[in-house]
């Protein structure tokens, strides 16, 4: 008798979940819609999970995901920047020249970094801009391909770059760490295998990306 109660729930449940998935209330009890973060493993090379060309369609995902999709993070197909420098690239736009440097006063620094040498608006603009470009941190972007189970597939990934052996500062102590990052929202193809009868469809994830560096300890 209680195999056949705990048999008849059972089936009940799959059954009802089941009409709640195809339905769309199963957000009611999953919440599959809210972004989640995104995994850190990649999914199983089943390819009987992935998505069909029918779930493929460029404009639907994209009206899917509205105004979060980025064009300077995202691309559905291989960017052609991934193909011309696929170990990365530097974004130097963000460089300034901060306020702590501009408010440096040479006058101060004993022998030749002081006295009237100092004063010439050409020798400041010099030093300050060494010492600007030598803390500096610039992002490495590098496209990643995160497989067809994402759209878009193609993510632009931010990296905080160190040379080897050399230091952002001067004492040299400190390190170029993040700074700034920003959660781009993706779609991610999802399925429930219940006794490989896959129920599949796109679900909304957060995926973190690195968009500043900063000359830190």
């Amino acid at each position: 008798m209680d195999i056949r109660t705990n048999f008849r729930r059972d089936f009940l449940f799959r059954l009802t979940t089941a009409f709640l998935f195809i339905t769309g209330a199963s957000d009611l009890l999953h919440a599959q819609l809210i972004p989640q973060p995104a995994p850190l493993d990649f999914p199983t090379p089943d390819h009987s999970y992935d998505p069909g060309p029918n779930d493929l369609s460029p404009s639907t995902l994209k009206a899917q995901l509205g105004g979060d999709f980025v064009p300077r993070y995202m691309s559905v197909s291989r960017p052609l920047e991934s193909i011309i420098r696929p170990n990365g690239s530097f974004d130097y736009s963000n460089f300034h020249i901060s306020n702590e440097i501009k408010a440096l006063r040479f006058a101060k620094f004993p022998g030749k970094f002081g006295g009237k040498a100092a004063q010439r608006r050409q020798f400041r603009k010099k030093i300050r801009q060494f010492l600007a470009s030598y803390s500096f941190c610039p992002v490495k972007y590098r496209w990643r391909d995160l497989s067809i189970r994402f759209f878009p597939r193609w993510i632009r990934e931010g990296t905080c770059y160190n040379e080897p052996g050399q230091s952002c500062s001067i004492p040299p102590s400190n390190k170029c760490q993040t700074s700034k990052s920003q959660n781009l929202r993706l779609l991610r193809w999802h399925c429930r295998n219940w006794e490989r009868g896959l129920f599949c469809r796109w679900i909304s994830i957060w995926y973190p990306i690195v968009t500043a560096c900063e000359c830190k300890c």
